[in-house]
């Protein structure tokens, strides 16, 4: 009776009915519906006297800027996620938790944006917008690690570097961008250019494995 129990609350937690494919469906949709925001929200300036295109393309400047800005991040997010779900094979209760905190959070980056795009010079404005990154990236961190502990939720096949390396994909950008964010109590605008540096470099997979092996060894 108490082994029928135990299997019982094992298959609850385990939540095999949920597979990967679900998981990953849910989390195209808020990517998705997150980067369309970025887009519903766009708003140019329109309310200039003499209403010259010049110059409201040149006051749009910032709002094109944090648009792309932050559809590369979130694309560099996307990417990370689907990275994962090439080893994690199975899902349990606690993993499921993991994944929509980290997906609300995702889809917080819009609202995180408009306040960048309306107060770019403000240098809360620019760590409210690199926390919200930086929490996305805690949460990536997340997901990947309780999958990989014990190799609960992975294939047979993700060999021990895999695990390191994914977690310091993760971890190095999440770190320069605390940098970033902290820098914009210097200069708000060259914090933006690091935040457009950082997410280039996690668009190219070797170079930041290159950036993670010069940090290891000079530790």
């Amino acid at each position: 009776m108490e082994m029928e129990e135990r299997s019982s609350t094992h298959g609850l937690h385990h939540s095999d009915s949920v597979t990967t494919a679900r998981i990953q469906s849910l989390t195209d949709g808020v990517f998705a519906f997150a980067m369309t925001l970025l887009i519903l929200n766009f708003r140019t300036s329109v309310d200039i006297p003499s209403e010259s295109l010049t110059q409201i393309l040149f006051a749009s400047v910032p709002a094109f800027s944090t648009y792309f800005l932050s559809f590369v991040a979130l694309g560099a997010l996307w990417v990370a996620d689907q990275n994962h779900f090439r080893w994690i094979t199975r899902a349990d209760r606690t993993f499921l938790w993991i994944n929509i905190f980290f997906q609300s959070f995702i889809a917080l980056i819009p609202v995180s944006t408009a306040l960048l795009r309306s107060y770019y010079e403000n240098p809360l404005a620019v760590v409210l917008y690199g926390t919200n990154l930086i929490i996305c990236g805690i949460g990536l961190y997340l997901q990947w690690a309780y999958a990989t502990h014990r190799r609960r939720l992975i294939s047979d096949e993700t060999s021990e570097t895999t695990i390191r390396l994914m977690k310091s994909r993760i971890l190095v950008p999440a770190m320069l961008v605390i940098l970033a964010s902290l820098y914009t109590f210097v200069s708000s605008v060259v914090s933006l250019y690091m935040f457009a540096v950082i997410f280039a470099l996690a668009m190219i997979p070797a170079t930041s494995d290159k950036i993670i092996k010069i940090i290891r060894e000079k530790l």
